[in-house]
């Protein structure tokens, strides 16, 4: 029997399966779940794709996709003479040493804290800022070192165990016991001691502004004062925990708290009071921080974290666990992520988390991903600090212009790291109604979802995946084809190992392939690069929305190498 083109039947058979042998099939892999985000715990030989060996200025999403971060628009250029930004009472607050300097957007108020003793000191840095009973408790450390915790009570309408500075009122009768204090009807950021007692006059004086001055108002001396906290048990430290109605703040080996619902108050006995925390500890003795884990206290050390029961009676205020091994020294790092604790130790991120096994404390490797990363960095003259961003429900670790990034969704199952870089350093961050205002110098910028640059400078968003084998190792692949799908504009370049002529292994790099938008329903981009595994490598830096869904390689397995 012949064939149409005459060549016997057997012949042609046999070529055919020739060809079908020798004739390469392409192939087909995608990649569209990187759920695990910035990842560095294996190494980037062993690492699955879904683990990026670099991820930067862009986060995982609900739907384990990339996208590129929110970036920083300018809010507002503001008054200068303050510093700081923290949000409480439904607006933001920045601080300053000039009672003169005041702030025009209406969303920011310019806090007046003076040294309370040498009006020539300047505010450095705000440790802490929250509400207490409805006024601004604040730490503030000065140029030469000073800290002092600060209690702005202005203008209560009546003096309770509260509010110790209510507003000054005509033809009352006023002691030095307590001692007395009083504000302007109209506050101008001093409060007034009563230094004389007696009854005040009809009409309000003229009130000095001078720490020190006086000023007499029928048979009462008023004295200036400013708002720090008096009590001599009050430790003026720079880590402060809000709890219970309560006021926790570290002092060496010992942690004392305020009164109930009383910051002014450090003293009274059956209600202020503090915890010998050094008592329980083997090795080092001093708390460095203290924050809250779920409604509970959690006091840091160098090696060991201990958590409290806190409540308004101090008898209940107990002891319940210790988790050794592990601490900070870095108070303002500590931030909540749900119902877990986020901080900063000697050797990368580290959380607090409750064995349901067990129903103990115990250190988890929440930011071991990034260990390899974020360790060099880590130094004592390091100051970071920790702010939940709610709209994407990220909690941001800042280190100057470098901020680390642990996004979390319970119901999508995303906790993924990411770096996040600025152009700026961002010297204060809060959260506000959902909304993170950043603060550099005068310029304050509010985080949006619709702007694709930082002010006038869109950032760099780096994707670089381990070397993936295409579930061949040791094969030798052709790769023909790519296809991206997702939005903007990027490049993709592939890094690759072979080996020289010589049998030595080598590294390279592919010059970088222009992607654009959703390619797959129409021709595959194509690349060329022969290697058996690969590190794709996708940049973008444009004035433009950015995500990344999927990329598929179409590539040709060519047996081992």
């Amino acid at each position: 029997m012949a064939t149409a083109d005459g060549l016997p039947f057997r012949i042609a058979v046999r070529l055919a399966l020739a060809a079908a042998i020798w004739v390469p099939r392409m192939s087909v892999i995608h990649f569209d779940k990187f759920s695990s985000g910035l990842d560095r715990r294996k190494s980037r030989d062993t690492a699955g794709a879904d683990a990026l060996y670099e991820l930067k200025n862009a986060h995982v999403t609900a739907g384990h996709e990339l996208r590129k971060r929110d970036c920083a628009s300018v809010y507002n250029v503001i008054e200068t003479g303050s510093i700081g930004l923290f949000s409480a009472l439904g607006g933001l607050h920045a601080f300053t040493d000039d009672v003169t300097i005041a702030h025009g957007d209406p969303l920011i108020t310019a806090q007046f804290v003076p040294h309370p003793t040498n009006s020539l000191r300047t505010l450095a840095r705000v440790h802490y800022c929250d509400a207490f009973q409805g006024y601004l408790y604040v730490v503030a450390e000065y140029d030469n070192g000073d800290v002092y915790h600060h209690y702005l009570d202005a203008g209560s309408a009546s003096a309770t165990p509260k509010h110790a500075s209510p507003a000054w009122e005509a033809s009352t009768a006023y002691a030095t016991t307590s001692p007395h204090y009083v504000t302007p009807t109209t506050p101008n950021g001093f409060r007034y001691e009563c230094t004389t007692g007696g009854t005040s006059g009809g009409t309000e004086p003229t009130w000095p502004t001078t720490i020190g001055g006086t000023v007499s108002d029928g048979g009462v001396t008023w004295t200036c004062r400013s708002f720090v906290v008096t009590d001599t048990n009050c430790p003026h430290t720079k880590s402060v925990a809000k709890i219970k109605s309560k006021l926790f703040a570290i002092d060496g080996d010992t942690v004392p708290f305020s009164a109930t619902a009383n910051a002014r108050d450090w003293t009274t006995a059956s209600d202020a009071g503090f915890l010998a925390t050094g008592n329980y500890q083997d090795d080092s003795s001093e708390a460095l921080a203290v924050g809250k884990f779920k409604s509970n206290l959690a006091v840091y050390f160098a090696d060991a974290v201990q958590i409290w029961t806190a409540d308004p009676d101090p008898d209940l205020i107990i002891l319940s666990d210790i988790v050794p091994n592990i601490g900070t020294q870095f108070p303002r790092s500590p931030g909540q992520v749900s119902q877990d604790t986020v901080f900063l130790s000697d050797n990368g991120f580290r959380s607090l988390a409750l064995s349901s096994a067990t129903d103990q404390l115990e250190d988890s490797d929440i930011g071991a991903p990034i260990d390899d990363v974020v360790k060099p960095l880590i130094s004592s003259s390091l100051d970071p600090y920790t702010e939940w961003y709610a709209k994407p429900g990220q909690l941001w670790t800042v280190f100057d212009r470098t901020v680390w990034t642990f996004t979390y969704s319970r119901s999508s199952k995303v906790s993924a790291w990411s770096e996040y870089e600025f152009p700026f350093d961002v010297e204060y961050a809060a959260n506000l109604n959902g909304d993170l205002y950043l603060r550099n110098g005068g310029t304050i910028y509010r985080m949006d979802d619709n702007t694709h640059q930082d002010d006038t400078t869109p950032p760099l968003v780096v994707i670089e995946f381990s070397f993936l084998d295409f579930k061949k190792p040791g094969q030798l692949k052709m790769i023909t084809g790519v296809d991206f799908v997702g939005t903007g504009t990027a490049t993709i370049s592939f890094k690759y190992r072979t080996v020289d002529l010589n049998g030595n292994p080598t590294e390279g790099e592919t010059d970088p392939v222009t992607l654009t938008g959703n390619s797959m329903p129409g021709v595959m981009t194509p690349v060329e690069v022969c290697s058996t595994a690969i590190a794709p490598r996708i940049v973008h830096q444009a004035n433009e929305a950015f995500e990344m869904n999927r990329l598929v390689f179409y590539y040709e397995n060519l047996g081992a190498q």
